[in-house]
């Protein structure tokens, strides 16, 4: 099996099982929203385009309804 340039086997799994998840790291989510970095997220959280949810008061991921949501141009983050 051959992977794209600049990435590694597991950095693919991860990407290739990402559908099977609830939630997503913040690296994935960066990843699945092609390629964007970390500041763009943060200024994308920060803008209230993209929710967050914080697990064990230290951990950041972000819910894969979301991502669905910001991908099918549902710009509205629901009323929590």
């Amino acid at each position: 099996m051959s992977f794209p340039a600049g990435t590694t086997p597991a950095a693919t799994a991860n990407a290739l099982s990402a559908d099977a998840r609830l939630a997503l790291s913040i690296d994935d989510t960066c990843r699945m929203l092609g390629g964007i970095s970390r500041t763009l997220f943060h200024r994308m959280v920060k803008r209230g385009d993209l929710r967050t949810v914080k697990l064990g008061g230290r951990r950041t991921v972000v819910p894969m309804t979301e991502i669905t949501r910001l991908l099918h141009g549902n710009a509205a983050v629901p009323a929590a």
